[in-house]
């Protein structure tokens, strides 16, 4: 856990300077002054900056030590330049004031590094995230390595992050910690809500932040104890929403930095996990009023924040892919040898939607299958909880729409408040159907459907602090202290005394599962024995051989390609078939 507080520290400290810095840039470009920033706010915005300039240095050179020391050395540039500018210094207080809410917060940390630190135990993990850090970790991007397992390919920039904050160049382990520094921001931020709530200042989104907490821990469990794809896609979803409504609930001020935070930070998901897309919708709002006003200097710095965001991502995915999107092979703008074929990114995509509607049943059948066919199929596979938080939502809301027919008087207050958020549940609704559409595997969309469960809940809420008039306080602190106890049952449950002494200096390590040597044409890898789990060790390893692969040349830095598509351009690319492998 030391070196755990240690790395923690690290990240918050490297992406709070960027976060800073990148406020102030956006700010004197734009030609305007920012009211006070959270803590949250300045992070994720560094958060997301580091994320593409390691993005970027990835396609240049290994993500390790010479990395951290650029990114450091530019830090090290901006520190002492911001704090003459009175930048650094803390504008508003970290510290919950609240009795109750300094009790969550220490609930809230006390978990968090108890499961951050304990093994991660995604299976993706093993099956890809691991090896995909560790190619990061080893190489520069390598052209084609999607031709050696495909999911190499997906090119989530959040492996590229935690590569950078792995520290495996130190020969420790390879730490994956990133996860839980972002929740722990994370959660913060939320306890910052109630604080508000307690204190009397509270606005619907401070109501959404108190009713997300226990949701968050309910939802997440122990996911971010793994580098996953799907945690921070999550995190970002719902603090897109509480940044939208934040900036609904500031009258839309162009004096905020919060709509240049969320073209950022949707961007930014997307490049995390394709099914944070509808997202983007919240940075198209966050545009439109600069538009409208003509304010050219504003839309400027979306379109370069933007820009910075997805433009190493794309970089990198043409790279390990071909495609500039991948699995998309409608995009195919590129020819080049290391290209993944057409009908192998065609399949790739149709079986992540397959597997996603119903798992374990031919793709071709699932495909096959009408909506209303496969729908039936994969609601009554999902266990009586997931079934419940469907039904949830349009449960709530017809009983809200039906009650508020009734009494139009008691309701109309509520109805208020909620026009301002009516985008906002356009949005989620929006992502829940592109979900269900396109993969409808329930961890895919955890993020939208508790997104939209919560915004069905908030008019009941409202509604209740309404009623409670004086008293809207004591009932939110009798809230806190239900999720107080809620979280201290958590803690107990998922603490680990057998491990403690183990994790009080370093974080557990990845597992290690056993693995064969495998045929590809030309050269050999480790494959795995069983669930296809690889891990980080040993390296490189994938879930199986394929003959139809060979090397693009004489190592592995100059990547993969199929045969198939060598024989194609022969005589263009030479044969170099049988080249030694050598590593560097």
């Amino acid at each position: 856990m030391a070196a755990a507080v240690l790395i923690g520290l690290y990240i918050l400290g490297l992406c709070a300077v960027y976060g800073r810095f990148t406020v102030w840039l956006a700010g004197r470009v734009s030609g305007g002054t920012f009211k006070p920033l959270s803590f949250l706010q300045v992070w994720l915005a560094g958060f997301c900056v580091v994320t593409a300039l390691v993005s970027t240095l990835s396609l240049f050179l290994r993500t390790g030590l010479e990395a951290n020391l650029i990114l450091l050395a530019g830090a090290a540039a901006m520190t002492p330049w911001l704090w003459k500018a009175k930048l650094l210094q803390r504008r508003r207080s970290l510290l919950p004031s609240h009795p109750l809410t300094v009790v969550l917060a220490a609930l809230c940390l006390l978990i968090v590094l108890e499961i951050g630190t304990q093994r991660a135990n995604n299976p993706d993990t093993g099956i890809y995230h691991a090896q995909a850090i560790r190619w990061i970790e080893t190489y520069p991007a390598v052209p084609g390595l999607g031709n050696l397992h495909t999911r190499f390919a997906y090119n989530s920039s959040w492996l590229a992050a935690n590569a950078l904050f792995s520290f495996a160049f130190t020969g420790l382990r390879s730490f994956h910690l990133l996860a839980g520094v972002f929740y722990a921001v994370f959660l913060w931020a939320l306890v910052g809500g109630v604080n508000r709530l307690l204190k009397g200042e509270g606005r619907p989104s401070d109501v959404v932040q108190l009713m997300l907490l226990p949701v968050a821990f309910y939802t997440l469990g122990n996911a971010f104890s793994s580098p996953g794809t799907d945690f921070p896609a999550i995190l970002l979803t719902w603090t897109a929403l509480a940044e939208w409504m934040r900036w609904r609930e500031e009258g839309a001020s162009r004096a905020s930095f919060r709509p240049y935070l969320l073209v950022l930070l949707t961007v930014t998901a997307v490049t995390i996990k394709l099914s944070a897309a509808p997202l983007l919708l919240f940075a198209a709002g966050a545009a439109l009023p600069f538009l409208r006003k003509k304010a050219w200097k504003g839309l400027l710095v979306m379109t370069a924040l933007g820009a910075l965001a997805v433009l190493p991502w794309m970089a990198r995915s043409v790279i390990l892919s071909g495609y500039l999107v991948f699995p998309e092979p409608s995009i195919d703008l590129f020819n080049f040898d290391w290209k993944i074929p057409a009908d192998i990114a065609a399949a790739e995509k149709e079986s992540i939607q397959s597997w996603a509607k119903i798992p374990r049943l031919e793709v071709a059948e699932v495909q096959a299958m009408p909506l209303r066919v496969w729908a039936a199929t994969w609601y009554y596979n999902l266990t009586a909880n997931r079934q419940a938080m469907l039904w949830a939502s349009p449960a709530l809301a017809a009983g809200w729409l039906l009650f508020s027919l009734l009494l139009r008087k008691t309701t109309r207050r509520v109805w208020e408040r909620l026009r301002l958020y009516g985008f906002a549940y356009g949005v989620i609704g929006a992502g829940c159907l592109f979900w269900f559409l396109n993969a409808p595997s329930f961890r895919f969309g955890t993020g939208w459907v508790t997104a939209l469960l919560l915004l069905a809940l908030l008019p009941w809420a409202l509604l209740a602090e309404n009623r409670l008039r004086g008293h809207a306080r004591l009932a939110w602190a009798g809230a806190a202290v239900v999720i107080a106890a809620y979280l201290a049952g958590m803690l107990a449950q998922s603490f680990q005394p057998v491990t403690l002494g183990q994790r009080l200096v370093y974080p557990a390590d990845y597992i290690r599962l056993p693995t064969h040597p495998c045929e590809f044409k030309g050269f050999k890898l480790m494959c795995a024995d069983s669930y296809q789990e690889c891990w980080y060790d040993p390296f490189p390893c994938v879930p199986g051989g394929n003959p139809q692969v060979e090397l693009r040349g004489a190592t592995f830095r100059e990547g993969f390609r199929w045969v198939e598509l060598e024989k194609k351009n022969a005589a263009l690319l030479g044969n170099r078939e049988g080249s030694a492998i050598v590593f560097r």
